[in-house]
C-alpha cells in the first residue's frame, strides 16, 4: 500500500513555498503550532480528514490532488496563483448563491401571485432568510473552514423557528399561539455549541498528541 505521509507532506511544502509562506504563517492560519505543520509536511504524520480539507481549500486544491504524487511545476503553478483573485471570485460565489436564494423566492412570489393560491406567497421571502444562511454555510464551509460555522448554524435554527411560525400563524387559525416554537431555538443552540466544542477539543488534542509525538522524537539519540 502506498504510504501517502510523504506524498502529502511533500505537495504540502511546495505548496507553502510557492504561496512564499512561512510553517509558523500556515500553523497560526489553522491554529496549530508550525511544529504540527512542520511534522505534516516531512510525512511524519497526516492530518486529519477534516484538516486535510481545510488545507485544500487553503491552497485552492482538492483533498484527492492532495493526495496523489504532483510534478513540482504543477504545485509551483497552483501555489502562485493570484490569491487576491481567488479570494475575490469566492466571494461572489457566495454573493450570488444568496442572490439564487432569494431570486427562487421571488419567482415563487410571483407564481402564487398570479395563480392566486391560497398560499402566502410573501412567506417566500421569509424562508428565504434561513435558505440564504444555509448557502452561506455551504460556502463559508467550503472557502474559509470553520471560522463563521458557528454563528451561521445557530441563525440557521432560529430563522427556520422563525419562518415555522409565521408560515402557521397565517395558515392555522390562532396560529400566534404557537410561539412556544421559539423554544426549540434554545436546545439547537445548544447543541450546536456543545458539537463545536467538542470539534474544538478534538483538534486541540490532536495538536497536544502532535507536539507530544515531536518532543519524543527530539528526545532520542541522533
Amino acid at each position: 500500500m502506498k504510504d501517502l505521509g510523504p506524498i502529502i507532506g511533500h505537495n504540502l511544502a511546495e505548496l507553502r513555498k510557492a504561496r512564499g509562506l512561512t510553517q509558523l504563517q500556515v500553523a497560526e492560519h489553522f491554529h496549530y503550532t508550525d511544529k504540527s505543520v512542520s511534522k505534516w509536511e516531512h510525512g511524519d504524520v497526516i492530518p486529519d480528514i477534516e484538516v486535510l480539507s481545510e488545507l485544500s481549500d487553503f491552497y485552492g486544491v482538492t483533498v484527492d490532488f492532495l493526495i496523489q504524487e504532483q510534478a513540482s511545476d504543477t504545485l509551483k503553478s497552483y501555489g502562485e496563483r493570484d490569491q487576491e483573485k481567488i479570494k475575490t471570485n469566492q466571494i461572489i460565489i457566495t454573493v450570488l448563491a444568496v442572490v439564487l436564494v432569494w431570486t427562487l423566492a421571488s419567482i415563487v412570489y410571483v407564481g402564487a401571485t398570479i395563480f392566486e393560491a391560497s398560499w402566502h406567497g410573501w412567506l417566500a421571502f421569509i424562508w428565504a432568510i434561513p435558505g440564504s444562511f444555509i448557502a452561506l454555510n455551504y460556502t463559508s464551509k467550503k472557502y474559509w473552514g470553520s471560522r463563521f460555522r458557528l454563528p451561521l448554524l445557530i441563525a440557521i435554527g432560529w430563522t427556520l423557528n422563525l419562518a415555522t411560525y409565521l408560515e402557521l400563524t397565517f395558515d392555522l387559525e390562532n396560529g400566534y399561539n404557537l410561539w412556544f416554537i421559539f423554544f426549540l431555538g434554545i436546545p439547537w443552540t445548544i447543541c450546536v455549541i456543545l458539537i463545536e466544542r467538542q470539534k474544538s477539543l478534538k483538534k486541540l488534542k490532536s495538536v497536544n498528541e502532535n507536539k507530544d509525538v515531536l518532543e519524543d522524537n527530539s528526545s532520542l539519540p541522533n
